[in-house]
């Protein structure tokens, strides 16, 4: 793994991380025949959004969303770490059987 690569698994590493300590939250409405999940933006995982105690009987962190930002971000980093790899020339690797 050469220097580049090391660099751009830090920087996934910690936005996944980052991702994590603020995830996406929904409002769960079920107090009728029908079930309504509500986005209810970012906040952090120790300090979550206010629930409106009069219509919303819950609030959840959206998994799903978070799982897809989670893979968006893991594929972006798996593309940049094959486009920064170094390539060996023939004669290197070669030397590299013999040894």
């Amino acid at each position: 793994m050469n220097k580049k690569q090391k660099v751009i698994s830090i920087i996934g590493i910690f936005i996944i991380l980052i991702m994590g300590f603020i995830p996406p939250w929904k409002y769960i409405d079920n107090d009728s025949s029908t079930y309504r999940e509500m986005p209810a933006g970012y906040y952090p995982i120790f300090s979550p959004p206010e629930l409106d105690e009069e219509q919303l009987l819950g609030l959840e962190i959206d998994i799903s969303r978070l799982a897809i930002q989670w893979i968006t971000v893991l594929f972006m980093m798996a593309a940049a770490l094959f486009i920064t790899q170094e390539k060996r020339d023939a004669t290197e690797s070669d030397e590299d059987e013999l040894l």
